[in-house]
């Protein structure tokens, strides 16, 4: 767990979003190193879509996987479903950081809530769902 006052460098920096229903269907990623948004999507074959995810991990050289979730949700899903489908992803990520819980623990942003609306609001932006 990333403490509040460690922050990695920026190169080693990834983001990740996971969309899932029963199965993971896609993975949205941010590499600071490359300044690169990727998507990784597989609608039906769940294993070659984390296959894909160890491949691109691969190429980031050990990084820090960031996800915003408040309960590990990213990384405990993308571990359950590598396991399951036996693609190994534990061993080429540096650190997990669930930034929503590092949020939490420290002050700087004093709210009672802490989903992205209430954070980007908090900061002076506007955020809005692309969903609705």
């Amino acid at each position: 767990m990333l403490k509040a006052n460690h922050c990695p460098s920026r190169r080693s920096l990834r983001t990740v979003c996971i969309e899932t229903i029963s199965l993971i269907f896609w993975i949205g990623l941010y590499s600071y190193r490359d300044d690169e948004f990727t998507q990784l999507v597989s609608l039906d074959d769940e294993r070659s879509l984390l296959a894909d995810f160890r491949d691109y991990l691969k190429q980031q050289e050990m990084p820090t996987v960031v996800y915003y979730a408040g309960n590990s949700f990213d990384e405990n899903r993308l571990l359950e479903s590598a396991e399951r489908t036996n693609v190994k992803i534990a061993d080429i990520i540096d650190e997990w950081v669930d930034l929503c819980l590092l949020a939490r623990r420290t002050t700087f942003l004093p709210r009672k809530c802490h989903e992205l609306d209430a954070v980007a609001s908090g900061l002076g932006y506007i955020f809005a769902h692309p969903d609705g």
